[in-house]
C-alpha cells in the first residue's frame, strides 16, 4: 500500500510539473487572469496547486502541508488499527482515522473554495495607504490623517 501511495504522489507531482512547463495556458481568461474553475480543480487534484496557480505561495505551503499531513495521519491510524490487539484499541484507531479523513475532506473543500475566490480577486487592488501630514501655519500645528482603502 505504501508503494502505491508513493507511486500516485510521484505521478501527481510529474503531472503538476508538466502542466507548469506549458507556455500557453488555455484556462486563463483575457489579460492573464487565472480561471476560477481551473484554480478550483487544480486545488482538488494536487494539494496547494490551485493556490500556486494564483501565485499565493504562503497559502500553497500551508494547504499542501495540511492535506499531506492529514492524509499521512489517516494512513498511519489505519495501520495502527490493523495491528490492534483488542476491540477497544481497534475502535480508538478507527475513530482517529475517520476523524483525519473528515478533516482532510474539509481542508480540501476549503482549499478549493479559497483557490476559486483568489482567482476571481486576482487583479483586485488591495493597496491600502495611511498618511499623516503635519504642518505649521501661523503658530498653529495642523495635522491631517488620510486612510485610503
Amino acid at each position: 500500500m505504501n508503494k502505491a501511495l508513493i507511486l500516485i504522489m510521484l505521478l501527481l507531482i510529474a503531472i503538476a510539473a508538466r502542466a507548469q512547463q506549458t507556455s500557453t495556458d488555455t484556462t486563463t481568461t483575457g489579460d492573464d487572469y487565472p480561471s476560477p474553475g481551473g484554480a478550483m480543480w487544480r486545488s482538488l487534484v494536487v494539494p496547494g496547486w490551485g493556490q500556486a496557480y494564483n501565485k499565493k505561495w504562503l497559502k500553497t505551503g500551508i494547504f499542501a502541508a495540511a492535506e499531506i499531513g492529514l492524509a499521512a495521519n489517516a494512513i498511519v491510524q489505519n495501520q495502527y488499527k490493523q495491528k490492534a490487539t483488542n476491540w477497544a484499541e481497534e475502535e480508538y484507531y478507527r475513530n482517529n482515522r475517520s476523524l483525519s479523513v473528515w478533516w482532510l475532506a474539509g481542508v480540501i473543500l476549503y482549499s478549493m473554495g479559497d483557490a476559486y475566490v483568489d482567482a476571481h480577486l486576482y487583479h483586485f487592488d488591495d493597496e491600502k495607504s495611511l498618511t499623516l501630514n503635519i504642518k505649521m501655519e501661523n503658530h498653529i500645528l495642523l495635522t491631517t490623517m488620510t486612510f485610503n482603502f
